[in-house]
């Protein structure tokens, strides 16, 4: 199990075009436009509460 607590995201890596005005990647239920790249951990994924550990 990983507990991480106080990040922000960052995704320099990603040198293709799928991020939006805020810095997210853009998708829908977690799933990309970009062929085999996928999603998670992001709010809004599914609900508002996606990115949180119940």
């Amino acid at each position: 199990m990983l507990w991480a607590k106080g990040y922000q995201l960052d995704l320099p890596f990603m040198d293709i075009p799928v991020m939006d005005h805020l810095g997210y990647p853009r998708h829908t239920a977690g799933v990309t436009e970009h062929a085999g790249l996928y999603t998670e951990g992001l709010p809004w994924l599914t609900r508002l509460n996606s990115s949180t550990i119940g």
